[in-house]
């Protein structure tokens, strides 16, 4: 979330996506902490949204821009277009590795925010293309993922020939973790 304020900073107004938003605290952030004019929220499962709202309640006083949730899948339910951001934390494990998952994680979290296809890249390389038709140019997209797989988001992205400054950062901890990205001007 940092990423997307550090790179959005100088200008103020347009749209930030949170796509998967979960309880909703990055879109929150974006919205107390960015110069974005609204703020989208999305996810498949009611019940996340039914937190995010709660949470989107108690802290509007503090928001600079109004947070909209929206029930559905990655980008599908924004029909806006020229978006100044998109950020996500979109599902990356594999089936195959749910095995290797602590049962408090594997027992715990809805399937749908942890598993993507076979090789843990579905939904992301889903949400690289539709946010490569929804940024406005120089739009930022920013995705948080494993370390395994950081490398191979940053390489897709690079093959669509949507996006440029495309780079792999490293979380606190200094891992890997994200890959942010600009929308290549027309």
């Amino acid at each position: 979330m940092e990423i997307v304020l550090e790179r959005t900073r100088s200008e103020r107004g347009g749209i930030a996506v949170d796509v998967g938003t979960g309880s909703g605290a990055i879109a929150l952030a974006l919205a107390t902490e960015g110069r974005f004019e609204r703020v989208i929220a999305t996810d498949v499962s009611l019940d996340a949204l039914a937190v995010a709202r709660s949470n989107a309640d108690r802290y509007a006083s503090r928001s600079c821009a109004p947070v909209e949730l929206r029930h559905g899948s990655l980008l599908g339910v924004v029909p806006e277009r020229g978006l100044r951001a998109v950020v996500s934390n979109p599902p990356y494990i594999s089936f195959d590795e749910a095995v290797e998952l602590p049962a408090a994680v594997r027992d715990w979290e809805p399937s749908v925010a942890l598993f993507s296809g076979a090789d843990g890249m579905a939904t992301t390389e889903q949400l690289i293309r539709e946010a490569a038709g929804s940024l406005a140019a120089d739009g930022v997209l920013a995705l948080e993922g494993d370390m395994r797989r950081v490398g191979l988001v940053a390489d897709f992205m690079r093959t669509l020939d949507a996006y440029v400054d495309v780079q792999v950062l490293a979380d606190l901890t200094g891992r890997d973790r994200f890959v942010v990205a600009r929308k290549r001007e027309d």
